[in-house]
């Protein structure tokens, strides 16, 4: 957080940075749901030997491949998985700076371990339809993991009296 920021809204409490590691969740949950996705429309496209895909997007004038249709998720999901990682890294840089007592006792062991799983989503390249699971599954423990930090942050600012 800069400076000028800290002077315009003041210093971001708890209860805050545990709405902010609430977005990120939904991020990461998120991010799951389409590779989810992507998985299962390469899965289908693999079955047959038409792309049935491709023949119903042909007949509304816009024909999209299972291919293409997979890649768009896949970028989105690499696209919510960042935007979870900034929310986390915003969260972890202000707790470090303003709440080190609160970071290093407890969050650590969950923020950290998320922002590895979210980086490994994000950094997702040319993957099979199996690896497209796996990338599935960290994003939702990231998401398990940050919803458990958040909830000790709000735990932690009721004690703070926030």
């Amino acid at each position: 957080m800069s400076p000028w920021f800290s002077k315009l809204f003041g210093k971001r409490g708890l209860s805050d940075l545990a709405n902010e590691l609430e977005g990120a969740v939904r991020d990461s949950k998120l991010s799951a749901m389409k590779l989810r996705i992507a998985e299962n429309v390469l899965r289908e496209s693999r079955k047959g030997s038409i792309d049935k895909l491709l023949i119903q997007t042909a007949f509304t004038g816009f024909p999209l491949s299972s291919d293409v249709m997979a890649n768009m998720y896949i970028n989105s999901a690499i696209s919510s998985a960042r935007k979870a990682l900034r929310k986390v890294k915003f969260v972890r840089d202000v707790l470090e700076r303003d709440y080190p007592h609160v970071y290093a006792g407890v969050l650590r062991g969950f923020v950290e371990p998320a922002i590895r799983a979210l980086e490994e989503v994000a950094l997702l390249g040319k993957v099979s339809v199996s690896g497209l699971s796996v990338k599935a599954e960290e994003a939702d423990d990231a998401a398990s993991m940050l919803s458990e930090a958040a909830e000790l942050l709000r735990n932690a600012a009721k004690l703070h009296g926030e």
